[in-house]
């Protein structure tokens, strides 16, 4: 039997503490280029993180093979995201089958980076990392294509997230007793990073028994092995998507950013034939529903059960939620469901909020993307908040429907993810504009976008910008100012908006 091929991107595992053999021993050096090169100098005695991690997985699964990527210094333990990039991209074509990280980034510009390869990676790879010890979004560990590890208290057992906000897939034990070849007895501490080994050696146990450890095939084991019965695991965001399909009966001219669209189905079944010969596209990881039609929802459930069928990771933007259906092993968000998150207490928001209110969902769309793209461009992180379910085409984070526990969701995006100051975008009509309106004032709202007609010329704030006809309407520390715009409102409504935050 094949054994699994275990790799550790860390410090660089020394061999003489647990008498290690590798097949690889590289170090990517801190060059211009990030060169990955023979690592010398390890063999000798000191246990250190990437040997303590080792020691973890071969304490629990001693039948691995093994190979060691140094990213990390030795001085501070720190190392660089083109370091990590460089390493990750030797893993593309090897004959790896598992990948250990007991590091990570807890910024969003070094996510971005990231996103890319480790979907590549996750198409025939588990990758396993650890969270910051913060317990805040952490990448890799975020990602969903990631088996993300906090650490717990139970030293003898596992316990399963199923629609983590932060990310997080399980809590594992992380002290453990481990002896070397020199006799010599230690307990690791308590900490994600070594929390994260002990499931990388549940994964090698499974790769033993034969069998398949996909990411979400690893899922389902791991439920089985925390003692719950198999559930659906609904994920807060979509970054796993790189090719999907879209089921509507709705117009609407999306253009995702992140991933590619393939094509558009109406739930009729004159597309039958094209819908399922889509199915079978290997290429295509995800079928999108939205706006779907309560008189077809029988037909739309078997579009879904079709799509699970062939392995299709799902996105419910409108309707019933996944839960209704029978267990399967795909990724799978729902509007419908709401996140748990790691620590409850929400804070006061003291960051930036900037509230877009649009009637159009198309239109509001577009404008939340081009303030987070731009905020971007200026070096700051503006996660989109939205109660329009067809925002997670865009990454958004979904607001709950209830009005008044908004607030308390967006406090959760500002602590776990870092925001340096938040976009909402809120799809309203003349029943709920005012709802809104007032809520928004509450939260005392730096600065209110208005593109939608149900507002008249009101504003909240000291700060607002609002959008008629071919007019844009600015009220800045009580002084108004109207002038013409061409069709290129977004980019004048962002560049005022923006000299008004800095100012």
């Amino acid at each position: 039997m094949k054994l699994p091929h275990v790799v550790f991107i860390d410090d660089g595992i020394n061999r003489t503490p647990f008498g290690v053999d590798l097949v690889y021993d590289l170090e990517v050096i801190d060059d211009k280029d990030h060169t990955i090169v023979t690592r010398f100098g390890s063999d000798q005695d000191n246990i250190n993180h990437s040997t303590t991690c080792y020691g973890i997985v071969k304490k629990y699964c001693p039948d691995f093979i093994c190979s060691s990527i140094k990213v990390l210094n030795d001085y501070n333990w720190k190392g660089s995201i083109e370091r990590l990039l460089t390493a990750l991209e030797w893993c593309l074509d090897k004959d790896i089958d598992i990948i250990n990280l007991s590091l990570g980034t807890t910024s969003n510009f070094d996510a971005k980076k990231l996103l890319p390869i480790i979907n590549k990676l996750a198409q025939n790879k588990l990758i396993i990392a650890a969270a910051s010890n913060k317990n805040i979004a952490t990448y890799p560990a975020s990602f969903t294509s990631v088996v993300g590890v906090i650490t717990t208290t139970d030293k003898k057992n596992i316990s399963i997230f199923t629609n983590s906000f932060e990310g997080f897939n399980v809590k594992a034990p992380s002290e453990h007793v481990l002896i070397t070849n020199a006799g010599h007895t230690f307990t690791t501490e308590h900490s994600n990073s070594c929390a994260a080994p002990y499931i990388t050696a549940l994964a090698c146990n499974s790769w033993l028994q034969g069998e398949n450890i996909g990411y979400n095939q690893f899922i389902s084991i791991l439920q089985k092995e925390s003692g719950i019965d198999l559930q659906n695991t609904i994920y807060e965001r979509i970054d796993w998507v790189q090719k999907a399909i879209l089921v509507t009966d709705a117009g609407g001219n999306f253009v995702p950013e992140s991933f590619e669209l393939a094509g558009s189905f109406t739930p009729d079944n004159k597309h039958n034939s094209y819908y399922q010969a889509a199915l079978e596209n290997k290429t295509i990881d995800t079928v999108f529903f939205t706006e779907n039609a309560k008189h077809r929802k029988q037909r739309i459930e078997k579009m879904i059960f079709d799509a699970l069928k062939m392995d299709k990771n799902i996105v419910v933007a409108e309707g019933f939620p996944p839960y209704t259906l029978a267990y399967s092993p795909s990724k799978k968000w729902s509007c419908k469901i709401e996140p748990t998150f790691y620590n409850p207490v929400a804070n006061k928001i003291d960051i930036p909020l900037v509230a877009i209110f649009d009637d159009s969902m198309e239109r509001l769309i577009q404008a939340c993307q081009f303030f987070f793209n731009n905020f971007e461009l200026n070096g700051y992180y503006a996660p989109i908040c939205s109660n329009c379910p067809a925002s997670v085409f865009i990454n958004a984070f979904y607001l709950p429907e209830d009005i008044v526990r908004i607030d308390s969701y967006l406090s959760q995006v500002q602590r776990a993810y870092s925001a340096d100051l938040l976009v909402c975008g809120i799809l309203t009509d003349k029943n709920t504009f005012h709802s809104y309106l007032k809520y928004f004032e509450s939260l005392e709202t730096d600065i209110a976008v208005f593109l939608t007609p149900e507002s008249g010329l009101e504003y909240i704030g000291e700060n607002s910008i609002h959008l008629e006809g071919s007019n844009i309407t600015i009220k800045n520390d009580l002084r108004v100012e109207t002038f013409s715009c061409t069709e290129k409102y977004n980019e004048i409504i962002f560049e005022k908006a923006y000299n008004i935050l800095i100012s």
